[in-house]
């Protein structure tokens, strides 16, 4: 774990005003989390094998993350997404596709683990998706 920070903190680099804090800095969503539930930590998060919560030693300025939700800029694509109205989206058909896609590229992927996938036709759309993004990752 020690080696992960020494490499972050040497490809540090400051936030300017061009540049977007797209996504959450990692050591500062969980506090966020645990503030908005008001719930105690340990009833959300399992701290355990060297996985344990850290605080980000960055300031919010030169951190790649956002350390609060006014910081938190929303990518151009994802606001598009959310400007859809998905009650008219064919869900559907967009499962029956992820599914064809996935059956017919399944056998193709690199992993002799990831080629044994099956029974994708028993997975509900959740299900396919999560896997489709593990596979995509």
């Amino acid at each position: 774990m020690q080696k992960y920070n020494t490499v972050i903190k040497q490809h540090k680099t400051k936030i300017t005003d061009d540049s977007s804090q797209n996504l959450w800095c990692r050591d500062v969503m969980w506090q966020h989390i645990v503030e908005s539930t008001g719930r105690p930590v340990e009833t959300i998060f399992i701290q355990k094998d060297g996985c344990t919560l850290r605080c980000c030693n960055k300031a919010p300025s030169e951190c790649r993350g956002a350390h609060n939700l006014s910081d938190l800029k929303i990518l151009p694509s994802i606001q598009k997404y959310n400007n859809l109205d998905k009650s008219k989206f064919d869900w559907v058909k967009l499962y029956l596709n992820v599914l064809k896609t996935m059956e017919k590229d399944v056998p193709q992927l690199n992993k002799e683990e990831h080629k044994s996938i099956k029974n994708l036709n028993s997975m509900n759309f959740i299900e396919l998706i999560q896997l489709w993004r593990e596979l995509a990752c």
